[in-house]
């Protein structure tokens, strides 16, 4: 009797699961399950009258009103090691009113410090994992404050971290954070 082995491959946010024709494995013959794409983070801004917010989402499309400004860098769809090194899970904060801002962390104790200070748990996108150090093809993502726009930002670009944290008077401040995504096409890291 030959027994079916169904794969399925479901985001934390899935509601619906359907095989397609290539899920299945007969019994006997190793069922190996393909690694699953890394997933892209998209970085997207809206802003007027001086009230500025990045969004960072794993979801193509989500935040109508913001517009897109490329891809920041590609997460993990679940966590993974890399010799000693495993990856960590980033979170995704909402500032409840004003001001309207998206907080992304990787520690979880700063993201319970962050709800204490009105920033609401925002689990709308599929899980993220990201890397806490350096590994083959990945690159820094550095955090960024705006007191003055009320705005986090996140860049893989050495030159615009400089550029908006030397900037007179200074627009942005740099925040220690630690985090590395892989970066498809960027070589060396920073460009």
């Amino acid at each position: 009797m030959l027994k079916k082995v169904f794969v399925f491959m479901m985001s934390a946010m899935a509601t619906n699961c359907s095989a397609a024709p290539g899920d299945i494995a007969d019994e006997g013959v190793d069922a190996v399950q393909q690694p699953v794409a890394n997933r892209p983070l998209y970085r997207r801004f809206a802003g007027k009258n001086g009230d500025w917010d990045h969004l960072y989402t794993t979801i193509n499309g989500e935040g109508t009103a913001y517009r897109s400004e490329g891809i920041l860098g590609y997460c993990e769809p679940s966590y993974t090691t890399h010799g000693q090194i495993a990856t960590v899970f980033l979170h995704r904060m909402w500032s409840v009113g004003a001001p309207n801002d998206h907080f992304y962390t990787t520690d979880e104790s700063e993201a319970w410090q962050a709800n204490q200070h009105g920033y609401a748990f925002d689990n709308v996108m599929p899980e993220c994992w990201v890397w806490p150090a350096q590994i083959p093809g990945t690159c820094p993502i550095h955090r960024m404050w705006s007191s003055v726009h009320s705005d986090h930002l996140y860049t893989n670009s050495d030159f615009e971290y400089s550029s908006l944290t030397n900037a007179a008077p200074q627009r942005y401040a740099p925040e220690n954070w630690q985090a590395w995504f892989m970066v498809s096409g960027r070589t060396p890291c920073g460009s």
